[in-house]
């Protein structure tokens, strides 16, 4: 039976390599995919190195190696790759000058390594591949990581991607004080082999921050803006040289796709949905990109978990209203101001309804269709500064608009 899986795997994988009418190389819209460089980006990229200029002039005996620096920006902004690209280059320029130390660059997403004691099991698993598994306090953990590095005289950059999941965790304090941040022992001081990436789109991140630890990390903030129409386009056209076959891929559909990525405001997004067009061209054997497989790629795209077609009430509806005819103020991939979406909301067709709480709950119920179309994404995060101990944080992720036109309203 593996055998004639194996075999029909095989030879499905052979035919989609031999006959593909679109693709040259799918790995160029891979989401995998690691680019030696970043286009449009030369300036936070300079940004950061000069953050971390003493660095590259480490001499093994500096007490300097230490650094903090923060990335905010929207989703598919370009932080992740920027940082993965100084990563690599970081660890290049310690191997080439042969020094009597090297310097390790390791990223970590703390969506999915969500508390400090995964951030630290993990870290140390990249490190010292046998690292045992039984139970280890968070504090044992940090000090077998100066051990560690300390032995092997390495000094480490580390990178906290989507570092806002790590908030609700109680032991981020300890994290902070122990790691790098600050210390009233001068011998741990002196031997600091740690430095900081921090990566956020939370416009409001530092709020969360206890007041104690802020002075930390404030110091060194790089912002990303979301890529221009003309910034998208030209990175798509580039990918779409390498990525599919001559004369697939008419202007006109690249022109929509470059439009719809404009309206999602995500560079990652557009990657992907370039991709799915060009599959979808392949899996219905055209010998053109064309516009309808765009649009049916989009659906998927945007409506991935869903599997009864789209629906609204006539409230549902009208919250949709609300974040389209205000996007100045509703951004993509930006925490939304509730209470003012809120207000927005009642304001025209809701007047009606009566006592207070039932608009209340109409509006709640609203937003939670929205967070189960993936229109809104939810976090619950703790706020440090807040007596409430878990609020939601809602960001928009789909543009309005386009689920408009999709529904035909």
């Amino acid at each position: 039976m593996k055998n004639n899986i194996e075999s029909l795997l095989n030879l499905e994988l052979s035919k989609d390599k031999i006959s593909s009418k679109i693709f040259k190389n799918e790995m160029f819209l891979s989401k995998n995919f690691f680019p030696k460089s970043i286009d449009f980006r030369d300036r936070e990229f300079r940004q950061l190195s000069l953050y971390f200029k003493d660095i590259f002039n480490f001499n093994g005996l500096s007490l300097n190696f230490f650094q903090t620096v923060t990335l905010i920006g929207p989703i598919g902004s370009g932080k992740s790759t920027v940082a993965k690209i100084f990563g690599s280059e970081i660890e290049k320029f310690s191997s080439t000058n042969k020094f009597e130390f090297k310097i390790i660059y390791r990223h970590l997403n703390c969506r999915r390594n969500n508390s400090i004691f995964l951030i630290l099991f993990n870290l140390l698993k990249s490190l010292v591949p046998n690292f045992p598994n039984r139970g280890f306090s968070s504090l044992e953990l940090i000090n077998m990581l100066h051990i560690i590095l300390n032995n092997t005289k390495s000094y480490l950059v580390l990178t906290l991607d989507e570092i806002d999941f790590l908030f609700h965790d109680r032991e981020i304090d300890l994290f902070f004080q122990n790691l790098s941040l600050e210390s009233n022992d001068r011998t741990f001081f002196l031997e600091r082999r740690i430095s900081l990436i921090f990566i956020t789109r939370n416009k409001d991140f530092l709020l969360l921050i206890d007041p104690n630890n802020k002075f930390g990390i404030i110091n060194n903030i790089i912002k990303f803006e979301k890529y221009s129409n003309i910034e998208i386009k030209k990175i798509l056209f580039d990918k779409s040289i390498y990525s599919f076959k001559e004369g697939v891929l008419p202007l006109e559909t690249l022109e929509f796709i470059v439009k719809i990525a404009d309206e999602l405001g995500d560079l990652r997004m557009a990657l992907e949905l370039l991709w799915r067009t060009g599959k979808n061209a392949d899996s219905l054997s055209s010998n053109v990109i064309e516009i309808s497989h765009a649009k049916l790629s989009l659906k998927s795209i945007l409506f991935v978990n869903i599997a009864k077609e789209l629906t609204f009430k006539e409230s549902e509806t009208h919250l949709l209203r609300c974040l389209a005819d205000n996007k100045d103020i509703f951004e993509l991939n930006q925490p939304i101001n509730i209470k003012k979406l809120r207000s927005l909301y009642y304001k025209d067709n809701l007047t009606n309804y009566d006592p207070k709480d039932f608009k209340k709950q109409v509006f709640n119920m609203a937003v939670q269709k929205m967070v189960m179309f993936k229109i809104l994404e939810e976090d619950s995060i703790t706020n440090t500064n807040s007596k409430k101990e878990n609020e939601s944080i809602y960001y928009l992720k789909i543009s309005p608009s386009i689920i408009l036109q999709t529904i035909g309203v």
